[in-house]
């Protein structure tokens, strides 16, 4: 119990003063070893077991301080003593407890003389515990002390200690660390720990340990690192419930390696995790994201809640009855508001340290695609979700430099948010908003990807679908930005045009642009010539064309001037035609396309004279 401040100086002190070298010529004098010679073991005489025990117990302090040239002679020295005397249970604890605590990297270690103690002393708790830390020491020296375990058949032996009904949790708990060491430094052997009977077994020691941290952090650990390796047969109730055990008996900070697991099995097939999570583990997730937290937080505090973010968006992708589950455990609120707070910490952090930790990130990116999934499950949670905060939170994730991989799932969030609402759509009408949509398309017209411009034209859309009637829409600064946007738009349908998400996207952007009054914006950028090309581009797409039409009746209706020429005409007829003889459109849809028809058959035959295509005049009259 004495304090650390108290004894390390002497430790590092007789460090200094040559103890350790001491000591290393002791146990070579007890092995009877001239340090001259070299001459084959097997002619010493038997060690002298007094001198042995009191220079391990004196080494074992003094172990963690050694240097790296003193570790790895004094590592040499002992694992030759103990491959004398491997029958002795004491000497082996000793030795492998002070191997243990070397710090001796990239060093090969005789993995025989540790191997042999393990399978002599089996039975014997007290050598076995510290035989397998000197294992994990040697595991995390590399590749080469790795591949030797293997050749021994380490985790064959390992799975033979853990079904033993009399297994001791701390023993179980360094093999779970050994096993996870080996799999980081040869990743292949994960598939063997799978095939073997580890795996189940990681369920089973879990349930009937669900109180002892140590144990189960160690487990969950070992999760996470096969989670990349496993297939969605892997998860079964059994893992679900042995962590949800966890879950409820230790508080959150307590908690990240248990979470870490958590989150490591949602990714291995959402929807085969999904089915095994009940209202507890929906709760728990909650409960984890709706933590309070600020900068002063510890970091694993700020981690757990960062990883429940990543579980939420994994269950609510998962499955409808865990969005089900999640809305009514109050999901919404809990997920927006530690967004907003993740958000905060990011800009803080940025501004005073210039922090870049991928955990914060990671958790708003997860958090994003976790918001796209609520809000497509109903109306009722994207009100929630936008009433605490949800569309700024996609906004602010637009602008935090050097973050590529948010700008997707911000702008896909985005478009789920308003989609069917009304008043996260019209936070959308804003000039910050429409300007970020603006800037990126500008950028991105060219490159792509597909899925990002998609996204990116249905947010601009998703902007103008609803009019604010205290915007300054008239502003020159913002009838420029809007310019911008309709330029951008035309280059990317021509860029793009065999991709039909994206016409029918820049249509539905003419359509809610010329709804809005900006038509003249439009014709500037040939935006006739885009819906035509559009419709000829995919004349079998019943989406392109009925999305063609409406833009067409909408530039119609703008009073700027007719637009009307034989090829806007013709192009009308044609999806006109196509669309009224699609039996497989909804009502609605088809409804909206004989008013869209009726609204462009007005000004053809005032402008044009197509009297003798009956089949046209039959269509429009009717």
């Amino acid at each position: 119990n004495t304090p650390e401040s108290l004894w390390i100086p002497n430790v590092k002190g007789l460090i200094a003063t040559g103890s350790v070298d001491c000591i290393i010529n002791l146990i070579r004098y007890s092995l009877r070893e001239d340090s001259t010679k070299s001459p084959s073991m097997k002619t010493r005489s038997l060690p002298n077991y007094l001198l042995l025990v009191p220079a391990l117990e004196a080494s074992l302090p003094l172990s963690p301080y050694m240097d790296p040239s003193r570790s790895s002679l004094f590592s040499d020295t002992v694992v030759k003593m103990m491959s004398l005397c491997p029958e002795r249970g004491d000497i082996a604890s000793l030795a492998c407890a002070c191997i243990a605590e070397l710090d001796v990297p990239g060093k090969e270690c005789s993995i025989e003389a540790i191997y042999n103690s393990i399978q002599l002393n089996f039975d014997n708790k007290n050598c076995l515990v510290n035989c397998f830390k000197a294992t994990r020491n040697a595991a995390k020296r590399g590749k080469e002390n790795v591949k030797k375990l293997e050749e021994k058949g380490f985790l064959k032996l390992a799975s033979t200690y853990i079904e033993r009904p009399d297994f001791d949790s701390e023993i179980v708990a360094v093999i779970w660390d050994i096993v996870r060491d080996m799999i980081q430094a040869v990743p292949n052997l994960a598939q063997s720990a799978i095939r073997g009977l580890l795996m189940g077994n990681i369920s089973t020691v879990i349930i009937s340990n669900s109180h002892d941290l140590t144990l189960g952090s160690a487990g969950c650990l070992l999760l996470a690192s096969l989670a990349p390796s496993m297939s969605p047969s892997c998860i079964d109730e059994k893992l679900v419930e042995a962590i949800s055990l966890l879950l409820d008996n230790f508080e959150i900070g307590e908690n990240e390696s248990i979470l870490k697991a958590l989150a490591a099995l949602s990714t291995v097939e959402a929807k085969a995790f999904a089915s095994f999570c009940n209202g507890k583990v929906c709760r728990n997730a909650t409960s984890i994201v709706s933590h309070k937290f600020s900068k002063q937080s510890s970091k694993p505090v700020l981690n757990c809640v960062w990883l429940g973010c990543s579980i939420v968006a994994q269950l609510a992708y998962g499955s409808k009855e865990c969005r089900t589950l999640l809305i009514d455990a109050g999901v919404c609120k809990a997920l927006a508001m530690s967004l907003n707070k993740t958000l905060e910490w990011i800009k803080k952090v940025r501004k005073e340290k210039g922090e870049t930790d991928p955990n914060p990130f990671s958790a708003l990116k997860q958090g994003l695609l976790g918001m796209i999934c609520l809000s497509s499950h109903s109306l009722e949670a994207q009100n929630e979700l936008g009433r605490n905060g949800g569309v700024e939170i996609a906004l602010n994730s637009l602008d935090i430099e050097g973050q590529i991989d948010l700008i997707e799932p911000a702008l896909l969030a985005l478009s789920a948010l308003s989609s069917n609402c009304k008043q996260n759509s019209m936070k959308m009408y804003t000039k910050s908003c429409i300007a970020t949509v603006a800037k990126l398309l500008a950028l991105k017209w060219e490159v792509g990807p597909e899925t990002l411009l998609s996204a990116t034209l249905e947010v601009a859309s998703a902007s103008f679908q609803f009019e604010d009637k205290n915007f300054n829409k008239k502003s020159p600064d913002f009838v420029e930005i809007v310019e911008s946007l309709a330029e951008s738009a035309s280059k990317c349908a021509k860029k793009w045009r065999k991709f039909q998400a994206i016409q029918k996207r820049v249509c539905f952007l003419y359509q809610n642009l010329a709804l809005q009054g900006f038509s003249a914006a439009l014709f500037k950028f040939d935006a006739e010539n885009s819906i035509l090309k559009a419709m000829e581009a995919h004349s079998s797409s019943t989406n392109v064309q009925f999305q063609a039409l409406q833009a067409i009746e909408s530039l119609l209706s703008d009073k700027v001037g007719s637009i009307l020429n034989k090829s806007t005409v013709s192009a009308s007829k044609k999806a006109f035609l196509s669309l009224c003889m699609t039996k497989s459109q909804t009502k609605l849809k088809r409804d909206k396309t004989l008013k869209a028809a009726a609204s462009i058959g007005q000004k053809i035959f005032k402008i044009g004279d197509f009297s003798s295509n009956r089949e046209v005049t039959n269509r429009t009259t009717k």
